[in-house]
């Protein structure tokens, strides 16, 4: 059942031709409006920042799942002490995926997420946060067995949402760690280091 499932939407996908120009173009303002609807008045009251996430990645191929390495860098602004915006740009390794004699290659080839952040200080220099917002992803499939060379790609649009925390290490820097599903067939658990400027 889970072949069947993954055979017609990749060739949907195929007949397609991905999304078209149009539909690209209605994610990226979505995205882009979802991660900077709240430009604050004044520049003094927000506080950019630049960083990063790596860790495992699941992917769930219609076939099987796997957890593979993967990380993405991320642009963001806290535009109050509660409320922020992020946007991000990831890939993930390649997973191996099988069952009932199916085997399949599965990646994501690019994510790009634009992400609202509700955020609360827990205690000195400690901050939980959640994470809401869209990511448009491609990602690429390659049969081994029982027809090797058999190949497809596609893309898709999802909601997307996650829990995390940062931890202020310097004046300007944070680690953390976070766990955020991209999609339904894409989750990460990932360390993260961010630098304000």
């Amino acid at each position: 059942m889970h072949m069947m499932n993954y055979k017609n939407r990749h060739l949907l996908f195929m007949e397609m031709g991905g999304i078209k120009l149009k539909s690209i173009i209605r994610t990226m303002i979505l995205l882009g409006a979802l991660a900077f609807v709240a430009v604050p008045v004044q520049a003094q009251d927000s506080n950019l920042y630049a960083g990063g996430g790596l860790g495992f990645f699941t992917l769930d191929s219609g076939v099987g799942t796997d957890t593979v390495a993967g990380g993405y860098a991320s642009l963001g602004t806290d535009i109050s002490e509660n409320f922020g915006a992020e946007v991000r740009l990831g890939t993930t390794g390649t997973a191996n995926t099988q069952a009932f004699g199916v085997n399949v290659n599965y990646t994501i080839d690019y994510f790009l997420s634009g992400l609202g952040k509700a955020q609360m200080e827990v205690m000195d220099d400690l901050r939980a946060y959640g994470l809401l917002g869209l990511t448009y992803a491609k990602a690429s499939a390659s049969a081994i067995t029982p027809v090797p060379g058999v190949r497809a790609s596609g893309t898709n649009t999802s909601l997307s949402f996650g829990v995390g925390f940062d931890y202020r290490i310097a004046d300007t820097m944070t680690a953390g760690a976070e766990w955020v599903a991209y999609a339904s067939d894409v989750s990460g658990f990932v360390g993260t280091i961010k630098i304000e400027f």
